[in-house]
């Protein structure tokens, strides 16, 4: 997931890449420079991100000039949504099917090559799922700058619309955490724990869990499942997509994936499965994977 941002005068926050410290000898991609991931320590982007301060500069090294992304999972979310589109729709299809009888075709809406791999935030998250007409709910729900979604995707064919799916990808458990709600905005801080309370009340959460410290993007992620599901009346779910021996990052094994994601729900507040949510882990790509294809087209 991409950078956080403290809240200006009327902005809310922005994710965080947490704990984004490279190790090993990562692999790099053949339009960046590897300087750009050095091993051993984060770099000046890396720290912008981590603390919230993050400039227009410090988001560009992260992609090309198509927006081609050069590591992680954000490399890893073009990859699939542009080239192993078919494998990815499977993959949440497989895990969906758990959840509902009827399993409708899955039309993936971000991030589209054509659009420089863009990620949705704001009313562009809601023109991607066809739900516009939404944008007022949405900024009474949660104030502006929201989360930047990692892919979207419509549920049904053509003009029906049987539900929506919401992503958040990563290539590490260490990348979940982060350092919580920076919002310094009084009237956008009250709005996110207005929304979050309202978010933790509906899926029946007790005991005093946190959901603006560490977790807190994921929180907010089921904040907006909420808001869909409530709010809006569309069936959302929301799909953590989990990558597995990305060597742009840090590598990690299935096996630390599925002991992983079961202490992220119970610090949320959760016993056991969270409501319309979706464990996937899928191999990861390489950069030759968005590149070739590319020049081959």
């Amino acid at each position: 997931m991409r950078a956080q941002r403290p809240h200006g005068k009327n902005s809310a926050t922005r994710m965080s890449l947490a704990n984004h410290r490279l190790e090993g000898s990562p692999q790099h991609c053949a339009v960046g420079h590897p300087s750009r991931w050095r091993a051993g320590g984060p770099s000046a982007g890396t720290l912008a991100r981590r603390t919230g301060h993050m400039t227009k500069h410090d988001s560009a090294k992260r992609v090309d000039d198509k927006g081609r992304a050069f590591a992680g999972s954000q490399l890893q979310v073009q990859v699939y949504v542009a080239r192993r589109q078919t494998a990815l729709s499977d993959a949440v299809a497989h895990a969906l099917a758990a959840l509902r009888q009827e399993l409708p075709s899955i039309r993936w809406t971000a991030p589209l090559e054509a659009d420089l791999f863009r990620e949705p935030v704001d009313r562009a998250f809601l023109v991607a799922l066809g739900l516009e007409d939404e944008a007022d709910a949405l900024r009474q729900f949660w104030p502006s700058g929201g989360p930047n979604w990692d892919a979207l995707a419509v549920l049904g064919d053509g003009a029906r619309r049987d539900g929506v799916l919401l992503v958040e990808a990563k290539s590490y458990p260490g990348e979940v955490y982060g350092p919580g709600c920076l919002a310094t905005n009084l009237k956008s801080l009250q709005s996110i724990q207005d929304a979050l309370g309202s978010a933790q009340q509906w899926f029946g959460v007790t005991g005093g869990a946190n959901w603006t410290g560490r977790l807190y993007q994921y929180a907010n992620r089921l904040a907006h499942v909420y808001f869909l599901r409530h709010k809006v009346g569309v069936e959302a779910w929301l799909v953590n997509l989990c990558f597995t021996d990305d060597g742009t990052t840090r590598r990690t094994t299935a096996a630390e994936w599925h002991r992983a994601l079961p202490a992220f729900k119970t610090e949320l507040g959760f016993p056991g499965q969270i409501p319309w949510v979706l464990d996937v882990v899928l191999p990861a790509g390489t950069c030759s994977d968005l590149l070739e294809t590319a020049e081959a087209g």
